[in-house]
């Protein structure tokens, strides 16, 4: 059995909008997706045959997010099989159904579960949404332009299926009615606000074109997808709280286990270690001081939402370690890998050498996490130099 298909591949094109993730590796004859799969296939050969069919199914799901969670799953499994481990896939555990991910021994008989999350994964509304919109990009990358690219900027999502088609055929004859060198002087001379814009709504999604000029010599090349700048609305990010709640989903799950339970999360949006230390530890915040309408002090603080809690009130106890990797996918690899926060009050400690990756360790002294630093996850792997390879 192997993850991918046994097929010749001459597609050296990009991924289409529309593509799921699985499809565009499986298909690509470009050399950093052959170098891809040779090291995908590899790792799954060298997990149990056992487990190989439901975690091959959930890797080549046309779903984000299931594709993602085997994905870490079989990287987690490898890193671990690489740091020299014993793994256990799915082990059972005593008076429960649920299984964690791994059950994992070290050299010097050290044990712990090891159970694997997405924080920020799409909800199945939203990649459903993300679907409905990707078939529109890939028809507005068929139309006929030659003069322009096309800018876009996005508000909302379609509630039911776009007319695409429709869409392509009128953005078609309002670019032909367009001058390049003229748009071209307009935003030379600093009046882009005079540049015309073409705006079109369906059912809750709302987008405004703009048309970019093609400079003289590029005018008219075929082969030019014409889709370009894509500016999605603004959001409110809040990558703390999805760490939290990522974590928060396993953590009762098993129960008080008889060994250190580690949950390792793969953080899908942007991330930062102020989101992590936030997520963990509690949000950053300023507790001010009055006397009466007069401000007599303030002081830095954290909220009491953190995973992990504070001295005296510690919380998520059965939880001995989170392991955070920030936007972990085949081609951030090279240099993305999970860190590991210890609880600072955990039931069952994990020892400190068991890790041999950059850790956050609990200096109770000076009441804060100190960075230990490890090698890096795409050392322990041996990923070739440079990853990824090129595209192509």
């Amino acid at each position: 059995m192997t993850l991918f298909d046994d097929i010749e591949r001459t597609e050296l094109r990009v991924k289409y909008d529309s593509e799921s993730e699985f499809d565009y590796h499986n298909i690509s004859a470009r050399p950093g997706m052959v170098a891809y799969r040779e090291i995908a296939e590899r790792w799954f050969a060298n997990y149990p045959d056992a487990h190989k069919r439901d975690l091959r199914a959930r890797y080549r799901s046309p779903a984000q997010s299931d594709h993602f969670a085997a994905f870490f799953e079989l990287y987690l499994h490898q890193l671990l099989l690489a740091c020299g481990y014993e793994v256990e896939v799915h082990p059972t555990i005593p008076r429960s159904r649920n299984r964690p991910d791994f059950f994992v021994r070290n050299q010097n008989g050290t044990q712990c579960y090891i159970e694997a999350v997405l924080a920020h994964a799409p909800s199945k509304e939203a990649e459903a949404n993300a679907r409905r919109m990707a078939i529109v990009y890939d028809r507005l990358n068929q139309m006929h332009s030659p003069n322009f690219f096309v800018g876009v900027h996005i508000t909302g999502a379609p509630r039911t299926p776009p007319p695409g088609k429709a869409l392509r055929q009128e953005l078609e004859a309002w670019l032909e009615t367009l001058d390049p060198d003229e748009i071209s002087s307009l935003q030379a001379e600093g009046r882009r606000n005079e540049v015309p814009r073409f705006a079109w709504n369906h059912e809750g999604w709302s987008l405004e074109f703009e048309p970019l000029p093609k400079s003289p010599p590029n005018r008219g090349k075929e082969g030019v997808r014409p889709l370009g700048a894509r500016v999605p609305e603004a959001r409110w990010m809040n990558t703390a709280a999805e760490i939290r709640n990522a974590v928060k989903s396993k953590s009762k799950k098993y129960g008080r286990l008889p060994e250190p339970l580690v949950i390792c999360v793969n953080s899908l949006d942007w991330t930062h270690d102020f989101d992590i230390l936030n997520a963990l530890l509690g949000d950053e915040q300023t507790v001010v001081s009055f006397d009466g309408d007069k401000v007599v002090g303030q002081q830095d603080a954290r909220a009491r939402n953190g995973l992990f809690g504070q001295d005296g009130h510690p919380q998520t106890q059965r939880v001995s370690a989170v392991a955070v990797a920030r936007s972990l996918v085949p081609f951030t690899m090279g240099h993305v890998g999970p860190e590991l926060f210890h609880h600072p009050w955990p039931y069952r400690a994990l020892p400190r050498d068991f890790w041999p990756m950059p850790q956050w360790i609990a200096n109770h002294e000076e009441r804060r996490l100190e960075s230990v630093a490890g090698k890096p996850a795409w050392s322990i792997l041996a990923l070739p130099e440079p990853w990824p390879t090129s595209l192509d």
